[in-house]
C-alpha cells in the first residue's frame, strides 16, 4: 500500500519510522518523520499516534532522528 521509497523509510528528504510503542498487541501506534539532513532537506519534525492528531515541532535542536511516542506527545498539533 506504500510506494517503494516510503516503504524504504525515506521520501522527499525525510526519514520515516513507525511502530507499536507498547510492544504487545497492536492496539497503539506511533509514526514519526525527521529531515534526513537538517536545514537542507527540511527542518521540522512530524508525528502521529493512535490519538489521531498530526503533530509537528520546529526542531530547534536540529535532530534527524524521527520522534518516538513520548517525544511526539509534547509536539503541538499541526494547523
Amino acid at each position: 500500500m506504500l510506494d517503494q521509497s516510503l516503504a524504504g523509510g525515506t521520501k522527499s528528504g525525510y526519514r520515516f519510522v513507525g511502530g507499536n510503542p507498547s510492544g504487545g498487541w497492536n492496539t497503539t501506534y506511533v509514526v514519526g518523520a525527521a529531515p534526513e539532513v537538517f536545514d537542507r532537506t527540511g527542518k521540522r519534525m512530524f508525528c502521529s499516534t493512535d490519538k489521531n492528531v498530526l503533530r509537528t515541532d520546529l526542531n530547534p535542536s536540529g535532530s534527524t532522528i524521527p520522534p518516538e511516542a513520548e517525544q511526539c506527545a509534547g509536539f503541538g498539533a499541526l494547523r
